[in-house]
């Protein structure tokens, strides 16, 4: 699967609508939550793209268009993520942007219940 990676030459996002559709694709909206030392809990809500480090560029990328999150890359595996946790980043940026263009398939839905608190 390695040598596909070499085949993506255009790492830039093509436009809005792109965006959302590579979302749909890789994308995912989660709460994540975690105990503290004191046995309190702290929730936040995340939104993360996942791709093969061949496209780091293209991931990266997402920083500056969103004006938000960071890259990360996993130790054992050849994948990176872009993640946004901010609160006011999803708030003013994420849910904003998918407002306007939304996210069509089986994410929607998913979307649609990180957002909305449907069932």
């Amino acid at each position: 699967m390695l040598y596909l990676l070499n085949l993506v030459e255009n790492q830039t996002i093509l436009d809005h609508h792109w965006l959302a559709g590579f979302t749909s694709g890789k994308g995912c909206f989660f709460v994540n939550i975690n105990k503290l030392k004191t046995g309190n809990f702290v929730a936040k809500l995340v939104f993360q793209l996942t791709q093969y480090s061949g496209v780091e560029l293209l991931l990266k990328s997402f920083i500056e268009y969103f004006s938000a999150g960071n890259y990360f890359t996993k130790s054992n595996k050849p994948v990176g993520d872009f993640i946004v946790t901010k609160f006011s980043d999803i708030i003013e940026k994420i849910i904003p942007f998918f407002k306007k263009y939304p996210i069509e398939g089986t994410k929607a839905s998913d979307y649609a219940k990180f957002w909305n608190n449907e069932k």
